[in-house]
């Protein structure tokens, strides 16, 4: 778990930087909405929606491809685990979403989408590490975004559900790099080109 946290801490800064530069509105993450009421939502809540609905779908979607071509047991595991795990999660979120005036998400963007592509092309131990490696980056990068949202957003349902969802999240990356080491993958060599 402390490789988890150290990993966490020393990308932190630059996933701060990286959602402020992808803020809409081009203002500070931490701008208020039209009035200080913690049920407003400022730039940073609308921002970590988007990037949380189109993260948690893919999850979904890759845990279910993993779960059929994964050839290790414990890879068809972890990935049954995350789409279920995820899947809860979108539910949970979208929940909170239809009560607001949020606007609808798309639930992929390109990127994403070519990462489903590029491990559909894959077969065998290829596909079983290039998924492992793409789901430790997937969960530092959704960490991220959570402690982002804990610290920079306005909605107190929103906070509280990133603050509720950060440890699962943490666990599964602890989960994949466990799984990455156990199989003596160097994590460069589990990048999907």
């Amino acid at each position: 778990m402390r490789s988890v946290l150290a990993a966490f801490v020393l990308v932190s800064s630059a996933s701060l930087a990286n959602a402020q530069a992808a803020n809409p509105g081009f203002s500070a993450p931490d701008q208020k909405a039209q009035s200080n009421d913690e049920n407003d939502f400022n730039n940073a809540d609308h921002l970590f929606v988007r990037l949380l609905t189109i993260g948690g779908k893919s999850e979904v979607d890759l845990g279910l491809l993993a779960a059929e071509r994964a050839t290790a047991e414990s890879t068809k595991s972890f990935a049954k685990q995350m789409a279920n795990d995820h899947s809860a999660g979108n539910l949970r979120l979208a929940a909170i979403v239809k009560k607001t005036a949020l606007q609808k998400v798309p639930e992929t963007d390109p990127a994403h989408q070519d990462l489903h592509r590029r491990l559909g092309d894959l077969r065998d131990k290829a596909f079983d590490h290039a998924y492992l490696g793409a789901q430790v980056d997937e969960h530092i990068r959704t960490a991220q975004i959570l402690a982002w949202e804990i610290g920079a957003g306005q909605n107190a349902e929103l906070k509280k559900f990133a603050a509720d969802t950060l440890p699962t999240v943490l666990a599964h990356l602890q989960h994949a790099q466990d799984l990455v080491s156990g199989s003596s993958v160097d994590l460069a060599e589990t990048k999907v080109k």
